[in-house]
Parts: C-alpha cells; sequence; structure tokens
C-alpha cells in the first residue's frame, strides 16, 4: 500500500466521523427545536401532542385534529389550509416565543382543520385502542391489542380506521371510531 492509499482511506474515515457528528447535532437541534415547540403550547394551555416525523412533526390539538401549521427551522408556521403553504401567522420558537394569543386561537377556530380518528370500544369509560402486544415480541407474533383511557393511537385517514374497526369487530370486541 502507497502513502497516498492510506491518505485517501484516511479522509474517508474523517468524512464519515463528520457526518455522524453532523448527524448528531442535527437531532438534538431537533429535539431542542420540538421541546421549544411543546412549551408554546403549553403556554398556550392547548393540549397539544407532536406525532410522526419528528423533523416534521403532525401537531394534534385535542386528538380531534391535525393543525393547519408547520415548523421550518425554529418558526411555528400557520397555515390557511391543512394541505396549504400560505402563511397566516408565524411565531419563532425559543425559550420564550413572542406571540399573540388571541392570533393563534382565531387560527384554530377560523381555518378547517384535518380531522384525525381514534378507535374505542363501547364501553363505559370510554377505552381507546393505545397499541398493540404481541405474545412473541421478537417475532410479531400473536398480536393482541391494547386499550386505555389515555394516549389513544392516531389514525389520519377514515378508511384506516375503518379497517382497524373492522379487524378488532371481527375478532370480538366491540369497537367504533371517532
Amino acid at each position: 500500500m502507497n502513502d497516498n492509499e492510506s491518505e485517501i482511506n484516511g479522509n474517508e474515515n474523517e468524512n464519515y466521523k463528520n457526518k455522524r457528528k453532523q448527524k448528531e447535532d442535527l437531532s438534538s437541534i431537533i429535539e431542542r427545536r420540538n421541546k421549544y415547540l411543546l412549551k408554546f403550547f403549553r403556554l398556550l394551555d392547548l393540549p397539544i401532542i407532536i406525532i410522526g416525523d419528528e423533523n416534521s412533526p403532525a401537531m394534534i390539538y385535542n386528538n380531534e385534529i391535525v393543525i393547519n401549521a408547520y415548523v421550518h427551522n425554529f418558526e411555528l408556521r400557520f397555515t390557511d389550509s391543512p394541505v396549504s403553504k400560505n402563511i397566516i401567522y408565524s411565531v419563532k420558537l425559543n425559550e420564550n416565543p413572542r406571540f399573540d394569543k388571541n392570533r393563534v386561537l382565531l387560527c384554530l377556530s377560523e381555518y378547517k382543520a384535518r380531522p384525525v380518528y381514534r378507535v374505542c370500544l363501547k364501553t363505559n369509560p370510554v377505552l381507546y385502542l393505545s397499541g398493540y402486544n404481541f405474545l412473541n415480541k421478537d417475532e410479531r407474533l400473536g398480536r393482541y391489542p391494547v386499550f386505555s383511557a389515555y394516549n389513544p393511537k392516531i389514525y389520519f385517514t377514515e378508511d384506516k380506521v375503518k379497517e382497524i374497526t373492522a379487524e378488532l369487530n371481527m375478532d370480538g370486541y366491540q369497537s367504533l371510531y371517532v
């Protein structure tokens, strides 16, 4: 092996280390941004959860709708519809965000949002499908549903929730979707 080969291999190894460090840095930035996002909604006293891709999370309000908003870097951008990029209000996410609460509430009430769906049992109290367990977790065999009063599994399409409800009803559960 000559000196040029070891130099090239060494540079490739350094590039790999740099890319790995950048990815770690990016994930810590996204984690901090999402922490600010949740803090913002807590300041408004709004029950929000974020789900899905941590880089572009869906913001679910009251387990009922997807908020017409997206995050870009550290800016929360409210839009006029679920598919629009037409920004009607934006907030810089940081430790102490500056915002107009009435404008945010207007964004939530004024513009039609996309609904989300949940599966529940016909029981009192209402129990929601919150996930699945398996008799054999390694091979994912013997799947059975888990129901709870909190943290329901969220579905974005009515077709999918109908499918899940039908499967549960065929298995002997008395379920419906809301």
